[in-house]
């Protein structure tokens, strides 16, 4: 039995009315959800088919009852329940929007007991969010916090979902809030301190991502945070206990070890900071793109030196300093057609090479590093895939870490790297390094996991 359906029989046994014999009971309006002996007897019987998962069943129940009465909250949060269930069952999200028309005509009677309207409120969110209506889902959230204003659950959720429609400010007061009422309250001590480290707040965010891992409780024990606490670490010089809680992380499943730390993976995949063209299988692809290397440099600096350049900044909060961009031509696996106008020569290339124009989990693109950049430690999305680094203009005193590694690009070379793994880079040169970035597949991937795959 869940918490709603805890709530609902809870309220229940509190709403049935005694009957004298002959004598009908008046129904009663106020916040309690009264209902007569007899309508309790009907819903009885539908809440047995429920239980029973006959959920067809139970509709056909529940139906006669709200004709009767359609300000039955009792019936409707059953009927609500009943489809929700045949929702899940059938995968069906027409079921589901039903369902959650029925969750909102409960928590809109004027009758209903708070407790039933957060029940209904509350399941209605979640199933909302899960049909990625997030702005429904934070209306009504917004409205229980109202009902609620110290409910820290309600507060939770309603956190999520504004940093899910990225409303990080509104998020950020909700959890300060939530930690003002409940200071122990792990769960958002992770989300805030999350949310500070993207604002580089990086001293805050430490102890609060520490402190919300540490209290193991729900929905705080995750990958993500273990990966934003080493990041803040690591950002204000302190590696070693960053290193701590990335061997913490491997230790608990969630990453494949210190140095390759990426979220979606296939985890029986060979993993190596470098690689050599031979052994990855794709020698003719890198071949092709040495061969084409000037033409690919002259596109790239045509697009670079046009006042309407296209280039956009990076924006995952990647620089400790300096100016890094990108122009992108294929992006999950999907060529940008107006930005290969102005490379058609690059992007007839990248067709010739099956691996990379159809990589759901990696890009194609120009980088441009300008002097005195440091891009910060930091991993991929995947392993899933393998990057391509055509060097086209490339100054001295400008390298590249993976792993434990250090090594230089080179002019018309492609080296071959894993960036599943932690890697930095440094540009200590006087001028701006260009280099062309193709992504492909894990030679280990077959064809059937490469079109299975979701994009990243």
């Amino acid at each position: 039995m869940d918490d709603n359906d805890i709530i609902a029989d809870k309220i229940k046994r509190t709403t049935i009315l005694k009957q004298e014999p002959g004598k009908v009971m008046p129904k009663k309006n106020g916040n309690n959800n009264l209902v007569s002996k007899d309508s309790m007897d009907d819903l009885t019987l539908a809440e047995t088919f429920l239980k029973q998962k006959n959920y067809n069943k139970s509709l056909d129940a529940f139906d006669p009852i709200l004709k009767r009465d359609p300000t039955n909250v009792l019936a409707r949060y059953g009927k609500a329940k009943a489809l929700d269930k045949l929702a899940e069952q059938e995968r069906s999200n027409q079921l589901l929007h039903k369902a959650i028309e029925n969750y909102h005509k409960v928590g809109e009677q004027r009758h209903c007991s708070v407790e039933l309207r957060k029940a209904a409120y509350l399941r209605l969110a979640d199933r909302a969010s899960f049909l990625g209506s997030h702005k429904k889902a934070m209306e009504v959230l917004e409205k229980l916090v109202k009902e609620s204003p110290t409910d820290v659950n309600i507060l939770n959720k309603l956190g999520i979902q504004y940093l899910l429609i990225k409303q990080n400010s509104q998020a950020e007061s909700t959890y300060r809030k939530v930690l003002e009422i409940s200071p122990d309250d792990g769960f958002a001590q992770v989300h805030l301190g999350f949310l500070l480290n993207t604002k580089s707040q990086y001293h805050e965010a430490i102890p609060l991502l520490s402190a919300g891992i540490n209290s193991q409780q729900p929905g705080t024990d995750a990958a993500k945070f273990y990966l934003y606490l080493g990041d803040a670490l690591t950002r204000v010089g302190r590696k070693s206990e960053a290193n701590s809680v990335y061997n913490n992380g491997v230790i608990k499943g969630y990453f494949l070890s210190e140095w390759q730390r990426s979220l979606y993976n296939v985890d029986r995949l060979r993993g190596k900071p470098w690689w050599n063209a031979e052994e990855t299988g794709y020698l003719s692809s890198v071949r092709l793109l040495e061969k084409h290397w000037k033409s690919i440099l002259k596109e790239g600096l045509n697009i670079l030196n046009q006042e309407t350049a296209g280039f956009q900044r990076e924006t995952e909060n990647l620089r400790c300093r300096g100016d890094w961009k990108q122009f992108q031509l294929y992006v999950r696996g999907q060529r940008n057609d107006d930005n290969c106008k102005r490379a058609p020569l690059t992007c007839s290339i990248i067709n010739q090479i099956p691996e990379a124009k159809s990589n759901k989990r990696g890009q194609v693109q120009y980088s441009v590093m300008f002097p005195g950049t440091h891009i910060w430690p930091h991993t991929g999305p995947t392993n899933c895939r393998l990057r391509l680094h055509l060097g086209l203009k490339v100054p001295s005193a400008v390298s590249i870490r993976v792993g434990n590694e250090t090594r230089f690009w080179e002019e018309g070379k492609v080296m071959i790297l894993d960036d599943s793994f932690e890697h930095e880079v440094w540009h200590n040169g006087d001028s701006l390094r260009l280099v062309f970035i193709v992504d492909v597949w894990h030679p280990d991937l077959t064809t059937s996991e490469r079109a299975e795959l979701f994009p990243v």
